[in-house]
């Protein structure tokens, strides 16, 4: 009986020391950094404010890759919100060409009476892959506080949010270099579906850290951008007057 005492005793001493000491853990945890500051140091990661608010015009061109094959991807954005949007295809006749003007209006080129869904007109603006980076606190909103997630033996911030459709999306933050590394947001025409777009090889360009590969997973199929130019207010800056009833 004794024995049995002096065990309960034991037990209820060493439960006693492991609970005071996850307690006593939990002040020391420190916190994650607020949904604003994991911005502000993504943003300070691509260069100075004083560069980065220089940027009025951006042109992009890349080599595509996708399971019907291969394309190319022109693009022409302000930040103001214009944009030219050319897709040339190995695998179809015809190119895609396209202006959204705002988050909501757009037309195809040639067929200026005719608008285009905003859904289409979000398909174009995920596309604005370089305007996402640089205007983040503008393309997102709605943030909620970090997380910390693991993946490919790294670690980031993982903050859940809003797209300009008030869809739920989350951005990940890589915590060594700060940098946006990469966005998931649903395919506006099927919620189930999770589209993940990757960054990948960073480069500076007139001052600026900006990602030349990325890499779209669509449940499976695997669509890949390699950027050949990236032009900060370049001269060649192409902007088509179109009549859209303004």
């Amino acid at each position: 009986m004794l024995m049995d005492r002096t065990l309960t005793y034991l037990i209820v001493v060493l439960l006693a020391g492991l609970w005071g000491t996850k307690i006593s853990a939990q002040p020391n945890a420190q916190p994650h950094p607020s949904p604003k500051n994991i911005l502000q140091a993504s943003l300070a990661a691509v260069g100075k404010n004083t560069d980065r608010n220089k940027v009025k015009n951006l042109i992009t061109f890349a080599q595509c890759t996708s399971p019907a094959g291969n394309y190319t991807t022109e693009l022409h954005v302000t930040t103001n919100e214009y944009s030219f949007f050319k897709q040339v295809y190995t695998y179809k006749p015809a190119p895609f060409e396209a202006i959204t003007k705002g988050v909501s209006k757009g037309f195809l080129i040639g067929k200026t009476n005719e608008a285009m869904p905003p859904n289409m007109v979000y398909f174009i603006r995920s596309h604005h892959f370089h305007n996402a980076i640089l205007e983040i606190k503008r393309r997102f909103h709605d943030f909620e506080p970090a997380q910390v997630v693991q993946a490919g033996g790294k670690t980031y911030y993982q903050i859940k949010a809003k797209d300009e459709l008030n869809h739920e999306c989350s951005l990940l933050f890589d915590q060594e270099t700060k940098l946006l590394v990469e966005f998931h947001i649903q395919n506006p025409e099927n919620a189930q579906e999770i589209i993940k777009t990757r960054f990948r090889d960073w480069r500076t360009v007139q001052g600026l850290l900006l990602p030349h590969h990325l890499e779209i997973d669509q449940s499976g199929k695997i669509f890949t951008f390699d950027f050949v130019k990236i032009a900060i207010n370049s001269p060649d800056f192409r902007e088509i007057m179109i009549n859209d009833g303004k």
